[in-house]
């Protein structure tokens, strides 16, 4: 496989994560995401259930990690430049 394919693959990889992470991140939809409710309750210093901690890292994490991951990859392409 050509540099030029994997990169279209991991493109679309890339496309397919991030609809899930902001699927997660805005859920519930018509209503106050949960990753904004959790994160103004630790803003404030009042998430202290373990549930809410959770729900912080349910809806947090995918679309961290996806973040995370397009940054790893624009250092390693401006590296390899």
């Amino acid at each position: 496989m050509s540099d030029k394919e994997k990169s279209g693959s991991t493109k679309g990889t890339l496309a397919i994560w991030f609809v899930a992470a902001l699927f997660l991140a805005l859920s519930p939809i018509g209503q106050e995401p949960h990753l904004w409710q959790k994160l103004k309750l630790l803003w404030h210093g009042w998430l202290q259930k373990p549930v809410d901690w959770f729900d912080l890292l349910m809806h947090g994490v995918p679309i961290t990690a996806w973040a995370a991951y397009v940054i790893y990859l624009a250092l390693k392409r401006r590296a390899a430049d």
